[in-house]
């Protein structure tokens, strides 16, 4: 096998969050008198949250960064049943930790919501370093490399090992700026595949081959 470690986005490609993230969304912008359908709120939440944030803001009457934190006041308070993980996920991590190699969470989210998730549905044991967003230590967001950064780093690998799987551009390219490569795994078929994609996967199935060399 090509790869030790497998680095995984959660949103959108581990989980399909995006049901949870659009209500939530719909709910906070009714609050201010905003009504948009499901549908308009993920065509602004599939580029990020936060590019959804701050075309709402305007119009909601008030700053990005007090609509952020009431967003992230309201959905980091509970899981959802909304959120699950994509058919075929939960057995994938499952056979690739049975092989040797390493899972690990590379994701935009706070690594303590991340595991709410995986503690709820028995993951976490797939898991090695569940890395996310962390200000405090100076740990940027993708595409910056940090997230990745910290894998590589704790488990002592080169990045030639690493390989990055996510459901957006800025997985690629946070991968390529680690010097990882990348596979574009978009079950949801909502974005456009990077030109620069080593790999491309829209089913279990498929990204099953892709990672154990079939």
């Amino acid at each position: 096998m090509k790869y030790t470690d497998i680095a995984w986005d959660f949103d959108g490609c581990l989980y399909d969050s995006y049901p949870h993230i659009n209500s939530d969304m719909q709910i906070i912008l009714a609050r201010h008198g905003v009504h948009s359908s499901l549908e308009e709120i993920n065509s602004y939440t599939r580029v990020t949250q936060g590019h959804a944030l701050k075309h709402y803001a305007p119009l909601c009457g008030c700053s990005v960064e007090d609509l952020t934190k009431e967003y992230r006041s309201y959905k980091d308070s509970y899981t959802s049943d909304l959120c699950q993980p994509f058919p075929g996920i939960p057995e994938l991590l499952r056979d690739i930790a049975a092989a040797g190699m390493q899972n690990h969470i590379c994701s935009n989210k706070e690594a303590k919501k991340t595991l709410m998730y995986l503690d709820r549905d028995n993951l976490t044991q797939y898991f090695g370093v569940i890395s996310g967003v962390d200000k405090k230590n100076g740990i940027l967001g993708k595409p910056k490399p940090d997230i990745l950064n910290v894998v590589l780093n704790t488990r002592g690998i080169k990045p030639s090992a690493l390989l990055m799987v996510g459901d957006r551009p800025l997985d690629i390219e946070a991968a390529h700026n680690a010097g990882c490569e990348g596979c574009f795994f978009d079950p949801d078929r909502c974005n456009v595949k990077p030109d620069d994609a080593e790999y491309e996967a829209y089913t279990a199935d498929i990204l099953r081959k892709i990672i154990f060399g079939d």
